[in-house]
């Protein structure tokens, strides 16, 4: 359990508070910590002993109070006696019993600071095992707190770490409101507002913040200005800028020694890593357990609040960096690279959300779509199905994440020619996409071109072409001329007229889809390469065979570099290379 409030002072030192005044003010604070936290727990389990007893007799609730109390340093003492596993052995069971103990007895307190530390202590407890405990605990502790704007910052930081950044946002703003001028709540209200792409106003509001820093020579301060930054300029696809931040943060950073500063120092070398190439530096030990280990321990030596919270946060970043990153791959045909970095993404987000999480499953898809894309289909379906079982359960069957799922499903199934499958998850997703996000978004036009890929595919072709005309105008319309999918549309009409025989209104559009994508995209990339061979089919079927070749030249040439060897789309342009020349004689 990390991050434990109570934590936040040495249990040796809470032992002598007036929580608990009877046997323990007598506690020796002599010794080993090991020795004084396995003492402690001897005596609170003897304690806890006797007033159970008393309780049973209904001799005095008094009694019921104070055994509360024993229960709850007892539940501490047990998370202390985690740091010294090795030697002490420490017990899970005993202390879900700790905690349910205190649960049993919360009705005896009176609406006190007391009763807000309980509460906040169980918060920390479930942060970690159950979202549902945690809030309720968390807004309880709300109700009752001295703090308030504390608890509104750690509650902003939970919804993060849960992918709620609207709510994340209005708890943050409601700390705000107590505090103005908490420089630590304006830093974590625009890095909320970085997760949520509002960028306006920003960069000079954190120019501001690191020139105060700067005046004060608050170097950790100005450590968190940096990386925001650093954030920022990433988020406008300024890479050198961002690296550039992130490096000053670093350099701050390495200035401390002290050991708690490790998760920090390991998150910014990951992100200078990430931005500059070097994705291999990250975890080069292949396993998250020795930095996650390195991390719970310096939480709990150091005695710090909330850095569970903390951490968890950077790892996060880390893997949204990876996935941003897989992404950039991806689109550039580096389908290699692309796994390389999804798999590492794949990792953190299962270690520090758990399976069941959208962003674990937006890491599953991505690997799905990956593997698709190189025909690995049998490793695609698992993948594609487990982020649909995830976001059916967390998000719910109209969400535009599960829609998703179901059209991605449904590519799969296109692609290994079972289109009985196929349709009714790119209805199911066309209709989820159409009630949430409207007719007019691209993604709905996404569904309406997929619907008419597989028709066509089908050579139903009437119903094929009002599907490619719909998406073709939204996606004019919303994304602009010169877009990637609006190109996918030009040369998707181009087939279906290549199909229908009207080869007339086929080739200005497949000239044209080409066209888009070598300025776009560039002239070695697969949907580039996949309009060569476009237009060398083309050309073969009119008897060009002349222009066929250069195309189909063309589209060897860039699948030979972006797509593995054993990868159907090179195979077949190889294929259909061999079939030219043959005529070319």
């Amino acid at each position: 359990m990390l991050g434990f409030e109570a934590i936040g002072n040495l249990i040796i030192k809470r032992a002598v508070s007036t929580l608990v005044k009877k046997s323990i003010d007598k506690f020796d604070t002599s010794g080993t910590p090991q020795s004084q936290v396995k003492l402690l727990i001897s005596m609170l389990e003897d304690e806890i002993a006797l007033e159970t007893k008393k309780e049973n007799q209904q001799e005095s609730t008094k009694y019921t109070l104070d055994n509360l109390y024993n229960h709850y340093k007892l539940a501490q003492a047990y998370d202390r006696q985690q740091i010294f596993e090795d030697s002490l052995g420490f017990s899970k069971e005993k202390m879900v019993q700790a905690v349910q103990g205190i649960k049993a007895r919360l009705e005896s307190l009176e609406k006190t600071t007391d009763k807000a530390t309980i509460y906040n202590f169980l918060a920390d407890y479930y942060e970690d095992k159950d979202y549902k405990e945690f809030d309720t605990y968390n807004l309880l502790a709300l109700e009752y707190s001295d703090s308030v704007a504390k608890i509104y910052k750690r509650h902003a930081q939970s919804e993060m770490l849960n992918g709620k950044y609207e709510d994340a946002l209005v708890n943050v703003q409601s700390a705000i409101d107590i505090e103005p001028l908490n420089s630590e709540y304006l830093s974590l209200e625009v890095e909320i507002l970085l997760h949520l792409n509002r960028l306006d106003n920003l960069l000079p509001q954190l120019e501001r913040m690191a020139e105060e820093h700067k005046k004060e020579k608050n170097l950790l301060k100005l450590s968190d200005d940096y990386i925001l930054m650093a954030k920022y300029y990433g988020k406008v696809q300024k890479e050198a800028e961002a690296s550039v931040y992130f490096k000053k943060a670093y350099e701050l950073i390495e200035k401390f020694d002290d050991e708690t500063f490790a998760v920090k120092k390991m998150y910014l070398l990951s992100q200078i890593a990430i931005i500059d190439g070097d994705e291999d530096k990250i975890f080069e030990n292949e396993t998250l357990e020795e930095p996650l280990g390195q991390a719970r321990e310096s939480v709990r030596l150091m005695e710090l609040q909330n850095l569970g919270l903390r951490y968890r946060l950077d790892f996060i970043e880390i893997a949204d960096g990876l996935n941003e990153k897989g992404m950039f791959y991806y689109n550039g045909g580096k389908y290699n690279n692309a796994i390389y970095v999804f798999k590492k993404a794949l990792k953190i987000r299962k270690k520090i959300l758990g399976e069941e999480h959208p962003d674990t499953a937006q890491s599953y898809n991505n690997l799905a779509e990956l593997y698709r894309n190189m025909g690995k289909y049998q490793k695609a379906e698992p993948l594609y199905l487990k982020a649909l079982k995830i976001r059916e359960k967390v998000l719910g069957e109209e969400h535009p994440d599960t829609a998703s799922s179901y059209n991605n499903l449904a590519g799969l199934y296109k692609s290994i020619g079972d289109y009985q499958k196929a349709e009714p998850l790119y209805l199911k997703a066309l209709e989820i996409r159409e009630k949430v996000l409207g007719e007019e978004h691209p993604d709905t036009a996404s569904s309406y071109n997929n619907l008419a890929l597989l028709y066509d595919n089908m050579g139903e072709y009437q119903k094929a072409e009002p599907f490619y005309l719909k998406a073709s105008e939204i996606w004019k319309k919303v994304l602009g001329e010169e877009h990637p999918s609006t190109a996918t549309s030009y040369n998707n009409l181009a087939g279906l007229y290549e199909s229908m025989g009207e080869y007339q209104k086929a080739e200005p559009l497949y000239l044209k889809a080409l066209e888009i994508r070598e300025k776009v995209l560039g002239e070695e990339h697969p949907d580039t390469a996949t309009s060569y061979n476009n237009l060398a089919v083309f050309y073969y079927g009119q008897g060009d065979y002349e222009r066929a070749y250069e195309f189909m030249k063309r589209a060897v040439e860039v699948r030979s570099k972006v797509l593995p060897s054993n990868h159907p789309d090179l195979i077949g342009s190889k294929k259909g290379l061999e079939m030219i020349e043959e005529r070319r004689g």
